[in-house]
């Protein structure tokens, strides 16, 4: 019948979807980790690194972007969540391919991961109350010509925090409450 299509032969048409599924299959890299993902955070500066949140843990991923092929490292985070505490979100800190800050509903902590992995270099905590967001901006410098990190955190109470972070709160000092609260007032 002339209307009908010559079907190809098996072998033709098994081999051309074969090789198209290795196409894909070839160029994507999966791996797993221990706990129910809730959200994955890239980082702006370095794509080839992934922060990867569960309720209470944190994993950074290092992907090789410019060749295909598996994981390049995998680094477990220890932000303490404990109790009813859990973490809400990572942020890359701003210009940087190595800072991320854990925000979770009691504290922010801050970890450069080329220094150490382990210990955070900052660690902030409320007064009172839970973190219920926060955000990192990038403020120009008052007195020096380089730019400023200043956290902004929102509380559960209804506080707006703002904290600048330099060498005065590191969490070697132990952890830094956050006071300077914004005086928030309705237009009408």
């Amino acid at each position: 019948d002339s209307q009908r299509r010559k079907a190809p032969a098996s072998g033709e048409q098994a081999s051309q979807g074969d090789t198209k599924r290795r196409k894909v299959t070839t160029r994507m890299t999966s791996t797993s980790v221990p706990f129910t993902v809730l959200s994955l955070t890239s980082n702006p500066v370095n794509d080839e690194y992934v922060a990867v949140c569960g309720h209470r843990d944190l994993h950074v991923l290092s992907f090789s972007t410019s060749s295909p092929g598996p994981m390049q490292q995998h680094i477990t985070l220890h932000p303490g969540v404990e109790g009813n505490n859990c973490i809400i979100k990572a942020l890359w800190i701003p210009g940087s391919q190595t800072q991320l800050a854990v925000i979770t509903s009691d504290f922010i902590r801050i970890w450069d991961l080329c220094v150490d992995a382990l210990s955070p270099m900052y660690n902030f905590v409320l007064p009172s109350g839970k973190v219920i967001d926060a955000t990192v901006m990038v403020v120009p410098g008052p007195r020096t010509s380089e730019d400023d990190l200043v956290f902004v955190v929102m509380s559960n109470s209804g506080h707006v925090y703002v904290q600048p972070v330099d060498e005065n709160c590191r969490a070697s000092f132990g952890p830094f409450y956050l006071t300077s609260a914004l005086a928030l007032e309705s237009p009408d």
